[in-house]
């Protein structure tokens, strides 16, 4: 929660009924706390259709209102930066919520906005996790694939929102139509809503093994040892489980192969986006708050981690007296 000059307090991904504005950055369920239907939340056109699809609640769509602005973070279908300011005092803030800083087909560029304070998402926090260029993980994928669905049929583990739908693209650029679960559908078809074409075939859990037979590829976000093991049985066929993740990096997750194709920004890009937007000051916010604070500090810049009962204008303090005396919102 923020709280700016004249009582006015801003939720980021957090809902309150007493807010001034609750803003949802997108519909990943991390995302999505204390989500009520018809309490009034700003986010994109795009984030409202995907969470109906996930959810089944229609949260009303707020306006944003004088002083606020919505920009792509590049993570997934429309996902959303707020970038704000106290009209009483002059300081301008960036939320981000998850964002990513190679360029995602399917979720757009992200646009970077000069701000006094930003506000970051801190899932990859380590200096030593570094993603390699998308490009190169998008065509060792597509080789994969293209090899394992010659002699066998290939099963891919994936989130339902974002990295399945980037799947479905990266196979159907190599002339393959996955079979994909009845959630990852629902999914896509907002996706095509918003002129993304992905071309794949729904299956329900009792059909999913016999139309990955036929098609030779699937994604789920189910036990793909178990479907893997059921289709091997009933079709006598060879079948290869993947992982695309960025957790890949770090984590062995007991698939054939796993790929490290990530939504979101590494440390070295989270730089990069400090760098390029010039802020003063730098808030982390996540799980991984204290980590990406700390190792943003031993890079030379002013962050702090975002925890309940912080502030700005507590953190800030010492700052205030060497000069910045019109920093005195507050977050906690």
């Amino acid at each position: 929660m923020i709280y700016l000059s004249g009582g006015r307090r801003i939720a980021l991904d957090e809902r309150s009924k007493d807010a001034y504005l609750n803003f949802i950055s997108h519909a990943h369920e991390d995302h999505l706390a204390g989500l009520r239907s018809g309490l009034p939340a700003t986010a994109s056109r795009e984030t409202m259709e995907l969470i109906k699809a996930r959810k089944g609640v229609s949260p009303a769509m707020a306006e944003t209102g004088k002083g606020f602005e919505m920009l792509n973070a590049g993570h997934v279908l429309g996902s959303r930066q707020l970038y704000f300011e106290d009209e009483y005092n002059g300081i301008s803030y960036i939320y981000t919520g998850d964002f990513q800083m190679q360029e995602n087909e399917l979720a757009g560029r992200i646009e970077i906005r000069n701000a006094d304070i930003a506000i970051i998402d801190s899932t990859y926090p380590f200096p030593n996790v570094r993603f390699d260029e998308r490009t190169n993980v998008i065509d060792a994928i597509q080789f994969y694939a293209r090899k394992k669905t010659e002699y066998g049929r290939v099963i891919f583990s994936s989130q339902v929102l974002g990295k399945a739908q980037e799947l479905i693209k990266i196979f159907n650029d190599i002339g393959l139509t996955p079979v994909v679960s009845e959630r990852i559908g629902a999914i896509s078809n907002v996706y095509e809503r918003f002129n993304i074409k992905l071309d794949y075939i729904t299956a329900d859990e009792k059909t999913f093994i016999d139309k990955v037979a036929e098609q030779r590829i699937g994604i789920t976000e189910n036990n793909i040892k178990y479907a893997a093991e059921r289709l091997a049985e009933k079709y006598n066929t060879k079948v290869y489980t993947a992982i695309a993740t960025g957790l890949a990096k770090s984590i062995r997750f007991g698939t054939d192969v796993q790929f490290a194709l990530s939504d979101h920004a590494d440390f070295r890009q989270t730089v990069k986006y400090i760098d390029e937007g010039n802020f003063k000051y730098v808030f982390t916010k996540g799980k991984n708050a204290e980590i990406l604070a700390y190792y943003l500090r031993k890079a030379g810049y002013d962050a702090e981690a975002m925890e309940n009962g912080s502030s700005i204008g507590g953190v800030l303090t010492e700052k205030q007296k060497s000069g910045d005396n019109n920093l005195n919102s507050q977050i906690v």
